[in-house]
């Protein structure tokens, strides 16, 4: 893995400092998890290849670690040059992956001598996926990472170890760095212009070739190759219009509405999608129409046109229909707020199961549990094959809270019901807010599912009383916001600077945070312990481009005390920036009492 760990070192650092301190940086850096752009280079600096020869490789231990600890949607990348030897831990590494919305791409190398292009496994994948998902699958290579990649969103780039450092130039691309990538080389470009301003060439070596197109035409681009091997093609872009979409059941109690499932879609049951669209340029109001929504077949034929219904006024569309037993990907089109036409694939692929898992919880999705007490949740499993089938059940947390499942496995009669018991129990010494993710994956002789629900630590006391927060020292640290382009001094040359203190006089303070993120300031918070009755103090500095800052502070039952400040209000005669977040108070209740007065 020495050349592996070499290119992935050298672009992922590569990529942490090209987006440290811009406004689309990442909010979390997983090596471990990590905040800080600089610690996260010095640890990836210092990875090194050390034995080797060992495989088969441990990949789906690491893809679970990696897919457990990263956020919702996020774009994971694995590394690999060998099979995998934990391969019956591919479904719960599906699980996850669709549960969080998580997309996994996989650059998988091997020796210049054992290349071989697999194009023919990855259409014969795409097959499968088209059917049945098997359990016990016969493999004649590594086909499981095509599974995942594919079942998530992603792909698989195969290529050699010379090339593995052409290959991971497609991160960047992924990443939308083009800001920073310069034309390399010259392609024929549709209507036979040559122009390296329109087509970059990525990489162009010989197991992969990528090129972007820098400045796109409206229209329909048409993609040819020319060759003596079978290529499989993947194009993906990046647009300020684009569109989400959830599986979702009705809820009856309570206010009703919408919840997400939590498990693969059943069989034969007429399914609820809710579609929306996003587009960063124009508000909410002006967004444009979905006209027609496609289920579409992996190998790109048309399955099922639906044509949604528009749930006013929250600007979303829904369909309700019977899902294809195929595996198919949400295709929508429609106009934007120009009225321009346009067509949006989700990389995903959805599958059905003849398996069903439930829960038996809120809308909330998930359960509360006090330190050292044992919590007991019930799990029905439901067989909706047409044949007798056993079920093998799986379950992990990630708090390591679980105790014991009972039973193990379960026989079903076609349409029979059978009842599991999951048995956790949180040490008595486990802090209050802690929250754990567990994941049940049932998995048959055809079919396998899962669901995912949360465990939340809460307290036996009750704690009504919110912390308090108070800023305690106001200045305008090289000059005053109002006036600094009056004098010649632009907003990111102008600083301010405030110190607040934080305190709880109940179960003690958890956490202390600005409300949102701004890359240009700086928020200090002195050590304290979790659960501490002590006042906690703080310090923040920011330029005047951004005069506002909101401070939170939460205790472990969630009370949430804050402060606020702007420094874009002018003080009044007479008083001193110490009092500008009691200026803003006291406007506000004058306002408060001329309207009731």
């Amino acid at each position: 893995m020495h050349q592996e760990i070499s290119a992935v070192r050298d672009v992922a650092i590569l990529i942490t400092r090209l987006f440290a301190g811009l406004e689309n940086q990442p909010e979390e850096y997983v090596l471990v998890p990590f905040k800080d752009p600089e610690e996260m280079i010095w640890w990836i600096g210092n990875l090194t290849a050390r034995g080797g020869g060992d495989r088969p490789e441990l990949f789906f231990h690491a893809a679970i670690l990696a897919l457990r600890a990263v956020r919702p949607r996020s774009v994971c990348y694995g590394f690999t040059d060998a099979p995998a030897k934990d391969e019956y831990l591919e479904d719960l590494a599906e699980s996850l992956a669709d549960f969080s919305r998580i997309e996994v791409n996989i650059l998988l190398t091997t020796e210049v001598d054992d290349f071989v292009f697999r194009s023919n496994t990855v259409n014969e994948e795409r097959r499968k996926l088209t059917t049945r998902r098997r359990r016990r699958r016969q493999t004649t290579g590594m086909e499981y990472y095509d599974r995942l990649a594919m079942a998530s969103g992603g792909q698989v780039i195969r290529t050699t170890k010379d090339e593995i450092s052409e290959a991971v130039k497609l991160i960047l691309v992924d990443l939308d760095t083009s800001q920073f990538l310069s034309p390399v080389g010259i392609i024929e470009i549709p209507g036979g212009v040559n122009s390296s301003s329109v087509v970059i060439v990525i990489t162009n070596v010989n197991t992969m070739k990528v090129f972007m197109v820098a400045s796109p035409q409206r229209g329909q681009w048409t993609v040819r190759v020319s060759s003596s091997v079978e290529y499989s093609i993947v194009v993906t872009a990046n647009s300020t219009l684009s569109f989400g979409y959830q599986l979702v059941n009705n809820v009856t109690r309570g206010h009703g509405g919408y919840k997400e499932l939590d498990y693969k879609p059943a069989t034969d049951d007429e399914q609820i999608i809710v579609l929306k669209i996003e587009d960063a340029t124009t508000d909410a109001r002006g967004l444009g129409a979905i006209t027609n929504v496609s289920l579409v077949r992996v190998d790109d034929v048309e399955l099922e046109r639906i044509t949604p219904t528009e749930l006013e006024p929250l600007e979303e569309y829904e369909i309700k229909t019977v899902l294809p037993s195929e595996g198919f990907r949400v295709v929508i089109t429609g106009t934007d707020s120009k009225g321009l036409p346009f067509r949006r694939c989700d990389p995903v692929v959805v599958t059905r199961s003849q398996v069903i898992l439930t829960v038996n919880m809120d809308s909330s999705g998930r359960f509360t549990v006090k330190p050292g007490e044992v919590l007991k949740v019930n799990i029905t499993v439901i067989n909706r094959s047409p044949s007798i089938d056993t079920y093998n059940l799986n379950v992990s947390d990630t708090e390591s809270f679980y105790d014991s499942i009972d039973p193990e496995t379960l026989k079903l009669e076609p349409g029979a019901t059978g009842l599991v018991l999951v048995t956790f129990t949180p040490p008595d010494n486990v802090s209050l807010g802690v929250v754990s993710t567990v994941s049940v994956l049932c998995m048959g002789s055809g079919y396998s599912n899962y669901v995912v629900f949360q465990l939340d630590i809460s307290s036996a006391e009750i704690d009504a009383t919110a912390p308090t927060c108070e800023i305690t020292t106001t200045t305008d640290y090289t000059a005053d916001c109002n006036t600094a382009e009056d004098t010649g001094i632009s907003c990111e040359k102008a600083l301010w600077y405030i110190e607040f203190e934080a305190h709880d006089t109940g179960l003690g303070l958890y956490n202390i945070k600005t409300s949102e993120s701004y890359p240009k300031a700086n928020i200090t918070v002195y050590p304290f312990n979790t659960g501490t009755n002590e006042v906690v103090r703080g310090d923040y500095i920011s330029d005047c481009c951004r005069t506002t800052v909101n401070i939170v502070a939460s205790d472990l039952v969630g009370n949430v005390g804050r402060c606020f400040v702007d420094f874009a209000i002018e003080p009044s005669s007479g008083t001193n920036d110490f009092h500008r977040y009691w200026h803003l108070q006291l406007i506000l209740a004058g306002i408060l009492c001329k309207l009731f007065s």
